[in-house]
């Protein structure tokens, strides 16, 4: 089966939105959020598992009614956008035989909290750019490539998301911002077959070229180590991966991604304020003109595609 991804580009103002003030500095976007929960009696930290919650949970489904009417609304979607990607950023640095040098109970935006709206615009258009750059050079060096993942299974993928789409198996490390880590184990107990990468000093491995999440004794170890890919639990080396042998649809229109996705896909998500890809879920179910998703960091199970109010763009992988 020759491989066959689909771009629909974006309009290039869907990366930034004009309602964004973009000389503000993501320590300024940050004093606002806060002011606002202290205003209004929420209490939250930063560093925790609660604001890592709400801020995944806002981003999809605005669940907070109030907060989606606030004059800054679209510049604090742009900073919860921005904290869970430096939370990915953070955990997939791991040193071997040390456990994780991510501690959501210590961690903060002060490394970048002096970066504008503006300059983290041009950063995300810059990577965003040499991610599909990396993609078309490998497609352009093998034309004829056949994938060799043909032996799918969405039921098995369905029956894994169901198992633990509220809780972690304890044969995978855990990660606090666990979205693509559940939809990679999902796709692989569907059958996808897993690309070893090599042995290396870190336990996580920052490669798209391999995809993988194993125990295995390094050469001269005298124990196992849980060794993973950047690929198996970071949104955007998933995609980078993955559509190196798979098609994918990337639309702003609901739609599209709808009438292109299928039971046993991975729906990805887009923040329209800044162009991070910052979530992914998995479709379980495809019924009435629309998709139904799994998903683990928000743990929710049945979702309703349609009901998904705080992204504008979207991406579909194909794994059928």
């Amino acid at each position: 089966m020759l491989v066959l991804t689909i771009f629909l580009l974006l309009p290039s103002n869907t990366l930034a939105s004009s309602d964004l003030e973009e000389e503000k500095t993501i320590g300024e976007l940050e004093e606002i959020l806060f002011e606002y929960f202290q205003k209004n009696d929420i209490e939250y930290k930063l560093n925790s598992i609660e604001f890592l919650d709400f801020a995944s949970e806002q981003l999809l489904f605005e669940e907070d009614k109030e907060l989606a009417k606030h004059p800054h609304y679209e510049e604090l979607r742009f900073y919860l956008t921005e904290y869970l990607y430096e939370i990915e950023e953070a955990q997939a640095k791991e040193i071997e035989g040390e456990g994780s040098v991510f501690d959501i109970n210590t961690f903060n935006l002060d490394h970048i909290s002096e970066k504008t709206i503006n300059d983290i615009i041009t950063e995300v258009k810059e990577e965003e750019e040499a991610v599909e750059k990396e993609i078309q050079e490998f497609k352009s060096e093998n034309p004829n490539m056949i994938s060799p993942f043909s032996s799918y299974s969405p039921s098995q993928a369905n029956g894994y998301a169901y198992k633990w789409h509220s809780s972690r198996n304890p044969e995978f490390p855990s990660h606090d911002l666990n979205c693509t880590n559940f939809v990679s184990q999902v796709v692989l107990a569907g059958g996808q077959r897993q690309t070893w990468g090599g042995y290396t000093s870190n336990r996580i491995r920052s490669t798209t070229n391999y995809w993988y999440s194993q125990k295995r004794t390094p050469p001269k170890g005298d124990r196992q180590i849980h060794y993973e890919s950047t690929s198996f639990i970071r949104v955007v080396d998933f995609y980078s991966y993955w559509s190196k042998h798979m098609g994918t649809t990337t639309s702003s229109s609901k739609t599209t991604i709808i009438n292109n996705a299928r039971i046993g896909d991975v729906v990805q998500f887009r923040s329209s304020s800044n162009g991070r890809w910052v979530h992914s879920m998995y479709v379980h179910k495809k019924q009435n003109g629309n998709i139904y998703l799994a998903g683990n960091t928000s743990n929710v199970w049945n979702r309703s595609f349609k009901d998904v109010s705080g992204y504008n763009s979207y991406r579909v992988i194909k794994f059928r």
